[in-house]
């Protein structure tokens, strides 16, 4: 199990990766058992977590995640919250106006304007 932690936590695989990684070692954990021990040595496979989130959890490294408004232009960073502004207030230098780059676009969905 350390070892799927070590492939997504410092290689970066994906969620999907990670958890082909577990159902692989799952497998081989129980054909090397089942082929080279003697019954009463098998190990309990259903301890074995079969979900990559199930052992993100069992080692408490669930993330947490902080949402934000990014400009496009000078890459400010605003709160995601009804308190962002409509255009980016970031001022590169004291003495420049504001970048003034609208953070936020309306999109038309089958006619309803989001």
């Amino acid at each position: 199990m350390f070892l799927v932690l070590v492939l997504s936590l410092l290689c970066g695989i994906s969620r999907k990766q990670a958890t082909f990684v577990l159902i692989t070692l799952k497998f081989i954990i129980s054909w090397t058992s089942q082929s080279f021990s003697t019954s009463d040595q098998v190990p309990d496979l259903n301890m074995f977590p079969r979900d990559y989130r199930t052992l993100l959890r069992h080692f408490d490294l669930d993330p947490h995640l902080h949402s934000y408004i990014c400009c496009p232009s000078c890459f400010a960073l605003y709160p995601d919250s009804s308190t962002a502004p409509d255009e980016c207030s970031n001022c590169r230098a004291q003495n420049e106006s504001p970048c003034g780059l609208a953070l936020f676009r309306t999109k038309n969905i089958r006619g309803q304007e989001f």
